[in-house]
């Protein structure tokens, strides 16, 4: 699926585009654009054990096809809903928010978050304790340059070291890399000294001897922030009324699957990652480690709102309240 940039009147026209020229009134097959690593664990247990099929069938949908994508990073599953080849896109808030404002807050909306787990910062450069040690001869690789979820926290942890006026100032450093390439990259000693990234690829990284971990999303944040959202245009929502709450009925399965069995969770993680070399015992540690959850409230939105409205990414007005973003199917959540 290519990539491509879309200005604020492009992005609306393309989406009118799609939703004029795609009906999305057949419930009896749907697409789930994700990307890779354990924080789409929720979508790998519903692929796996065909949770959304069996809630559609207790929906009275009868057979639904249920089909999953994954891409690199979430500008592309942007493309993939502007063009109408995914229903659905899972990835994070702030893919989602660059196409909620590009269409002016009006033709796309989420529905719900997916777990949290902290994303980190590492590298293999031993004097850097902190953002602030980066010089010009360093690469930081993450998913996107400027629109994925470790940029934006890239951003905000340079703010915190040089203020306002420096929150772009490490947007230089950084090159796009899936998190498999960026890690191989980094273990490999190219020119990548740094990778922000998720789970498990972070652990891969931690455990070679000469890579130091910089900082946590939370210790940029504050606060837990959802892995990602799952979000879709409004015609699909409105033409959908059984779909997707036969969606959140699976979701919650998967995560209660999760919370509950972690072992089995594990399990299904390699089932559909057989290239991964992650032993199951690391991976029932991660699952279950401190500071992740496992969830469908939205965590965060509106920090991430915000800081993107400060660096002029957003220029819709902001909702005060997180569920002007949100399909009602969402609003008896205790997101924020």
């Amino acid at each position: 699926m290519p990539s491509m940039r879309l200005s604020r009147r492009s992005a609306v026209a393309a989406l009118g585009l799609a939703l004029a020229g795609r009906a999305h009134a057949d419930a009896s097959k749907v697409t789930i654009g994700i990307q890779y690593g354990l924080t789409y664990l929720v979508f790998m247990v519903m692929q796996h054990e065909r949770l959304l099929e069996d809630e559609a069938q207790k929906a009275g949908l009868g057979n639904v096809e249920v089909n999953w994508i994954r891409t690199a990073g979430g500008p592309q599953l942007n493309d993939g809903l502007l063009s109408g080849n995914i229903d659905l896109a899972c990835t994070g808030a702030i893919s989602f928010l660059n196409l909620w404002d590009k269409s002016r807050g009006k033709l796309v909306r989420a529905m719900f978050g997916y777990g949290h787990m902290p994303f980190t910062l590492v590298t293999r450069r031993s004097g850097i304790k902190s953002v602030a040690d980066f010089t010009d001869k360093d690469r930081i690789a993450l998913p996107a340059v400027g629109s994925s979820t470790q940029a934006v926290y890239l951003q905000m942890a340079a703010e915190k070291v040089w203020g306002a006026e420096g929150m772009r100032r490490l947007d230089p450093l950084t090159v796009s890399r899936s998190h498999p390439d960026g890690m191989a990259a980094l273990l490999g000693n190219t020119e990548i000294t740094a990778h922000f990234t998720a789970p498990p690829y972070a652990d891969y990284e931690l455990a070679a001897p000469d890579i130091q971990k910089v900082l946590e999303t939370e210790d940029v944040v504050g606060q837990p922030v959802s892995n990602g959202l799952v979000y879709a245009t409004e015609r699909f929502y409105a033409a959908n009324p059984k779909l997707l709450p036969a969606l959140r009925s699976a979701m919650q399965r998967s995560v209660d699957l999760i919370s509950a069995d972690k072992q089995r969770a594990a399990d299904i993680y390699k089932t559909l990652n057989p290239g991964d070399r992650i032993d199951v015992e690391t991976l029932i540690s991660i699952i279950g480690g401190p500071k992740v959850g496992w969830e469908i409230t939205p965590l965060g939105t509106m920090v991430i709102a915000q800081h993107l409205k400060k660096l002029g990414q957003i220029q819709s007005t902001l909702p005060e309240d997180w569920k002007q973003f949100f399909f009602p199917i969402a609003h008896d959540l205790p997101g924020n």
